[in-house]
């Protein structure tokens, strides 16, 4: 994909059979194999099969465990260019954690949001300051003010050292500290121990504080780092900038992100202006009440999606880093509803089993006949559920402008 900063590697996957599919861009987040991460082709892939034509482009800043300008130049530009590819509409726009960020300060230029149909945000985040400043105290900050402590994930605190070397280690010990944390940033701690070796003994010692996440001596200097860069992380960031955001935008994250804190979707539930912003859903808890069919319909899928692919999501109901109490009596009201629902269907199996058993006697024919009434029973009401949930999900799928195949059960 030709840009203002030279050629850009991509990746298109295009369904087979579809003359003209809607186009999606999806932009990856901070890992350094980028546009060739398994999970991300495995992805990519799957949504072609639904019938849309997935590009994804490289952002080798992320790839290198950073954010810059650059990047935000390389996501305003893959829409256009992907319209321009295959033709039609405006393309949805995917972002997966950090680029969500970066999507969001590149659709504030007009002739960047005239491409895109939909922003659908993965974990994305507001203010990277405030998530720097998580990533080193490992607490959060709500919009309301209450702060929730959730341990930071090690690769938090290694990112943002490997981002600014320069300010903890010496000239002469850059060079051996960079290849040291980018060795074990990937994961190979055996190719990272000549690297460490190299360092002075007092670079060393902050390297191995680091690699066991022991932050005490070096939190005082992170933070004073994060003031200090607070204007350049600003540019950087969707706070303060998005209030004439003129994009519809569905927001997604995962309630025990340790990463990019779920805070930080509420604070952009906040700064996106309410008549753009479809959905927030925080994996287990909505940040708003529900007022319209569609809004019902779309609160529903998404509670179908959470209880088919996370069975124990019950369990989260307690869970103290919910967004108000409201949300967390809504989130019970469902799973009363739902033990109703289960309750009421086995009980009216059940009783059709026992007038089979009582006309026909205590025999094995009679046994065999209640069995196989429970066993249809049981098989009938789940696949109505699951007819159900597909058919609600359909529906915000085709809100959010995204075409889904048709699923016989």
């Amino acid at each position: 994909m030709p840009t203002a900063n030279g050629p850009l590697r991509g990746k298109l996957y295009v369904p087979i059979g579809v003359k003209h599919p809607q186009g999606m861009v999806v932009a990856h987040g901070m890992h350094r194999l980028g546009i060739d991460e398994p999970r991300l082709i495995s992805f990519a892939r799957g949504t072609a099969e639904a019938g849309l034509a997935v590009f994804t482009p490289e952002i080798s800043a992320l790839a290198d465990y950073h954010v810059d300008e650059k990047s935000v130049t390389t996501v305003c530009e893959a829409p256009a260019w992907l319209q321009r590819r295959i033709g039609g509409a405006p393309v949805i726009v995917t972002t997966l954690s950090f680029s969500g960020g970066l999507a969001l300060v590149a659709a504030r230029n007009p002739g960047c949001a005239s491409h895109i149909r939909t922003l659908v945000l993965f974990g994305a985040y507001d203010d990277l300051a405030r998530v720097s400043r998580y990533l080193v105290t490992g607490r959060a900050e709500y919009p309301d003010g209450h702060v929730v402590a959730l341990p930071a994930h090690p690769y938090g605190p290694q990112v943002f050292l490997y981002a600014h070397l320069s300010r903890f280690f010496p000239q002469d010990d850059l060079p051996a500290a960079h290849e040291a944390l980018r060795y074990w940033l990937w994961e190979e701690p055996e190719n990272a121990k000549p690297w460490l070796a190299k360092l002075s003994p007092a670079a060393r010692s902050t390297m191995e504080d680091l690699f066991a996440n022991h932050l005490e001596t070096l939190r005082p200097k992170m933070l004073d780092v994060i003031r200090t860069e607070q204007p350049e992380l600003a540019v950087l960031s969707p706070h303060g900038q998005i209030r004439d955001l003129r994009v519809p935008v569905l927001i997604l994250h995962g309630s025990a992100d340790n990463v990019i804190p779920a805070a930080e979707s509420a604070w952009l539930a906040g700064e996106i202006p309410p008549k753009e912003l479809r959905e927030v859903d925080y994996a287990y808890f909505f940040a708003r009440r529900p007022t319209t069919k569609s809004d019902m319909a779309r609160r529903n899928a998404l509670g179908a999606l959470r209880r088919w692919h996370s069975p124990g999501w019950r369990t989260h109901l307690n869970n103290p880093r919910s967004i108000t109490p409201a949300c967390q009596i809504r989130a019970r009201r469902r799973c009363l509803c739902d033990a109703i629902q289960d309750f009421w269907q086995v009980h009216r199996v059940v009783m059709q089993a026992r007038k089979i058993i009582w006309k026909g006697g205590v025999s094995v024919p009679a046994v065999l006949r209640a069995i196989s009434v429970f066993h249809f029973a049981v098989i009938r009401w789940i696949r109505g559920a699951l007819q159900k949930g597909l058919h609600q999900i359909n529906c915000v799928i085709q809100e959010v402008g995204i075409r889904a195949t048709a699923i016989n059960v």
